[in-house]
């Protein structure tokens, strides 16, 4: 009994840790991509636009209405979340 509780321990255990690996990959790319859209925007600091990144990454909702703007409103989209 002692062996299938450690069996099934380790199985636990892998399978928490597949499905961490695959979240922490996800948030990387989702990093990653939040990154690459702000740096296009011009007219920002660099704190304005790490301000907005943790704006963007705090919420899944402004990310994707972020991410649906038209490219001519991003930037008083970004303006309005980091209220300036």
């Amino acid at each position: 009994m002692s062996k299938m509780m450690d069996l099934s321990i380790k199985e636990a255990s892998v399978k928490l840790t597949d499905k961490l690996c695959a979240s922490f990959d996800q948030s990387a790319n989702e990093d990653a991509l939040i990154v690459q859209e702000l740096q296009k925007l011009v007219g920002f600091s660099p704190l304005q636009l790490r301000h907005a990144h943790l704006e963007l990454k705090s919420s899944k909702m402004l990310w994707s209405l972020f991410h649906e703007t038209p490219v001519e409103n991003k930037a008083n989209f970004t303006r309005d979340i980091i209220s300036i």
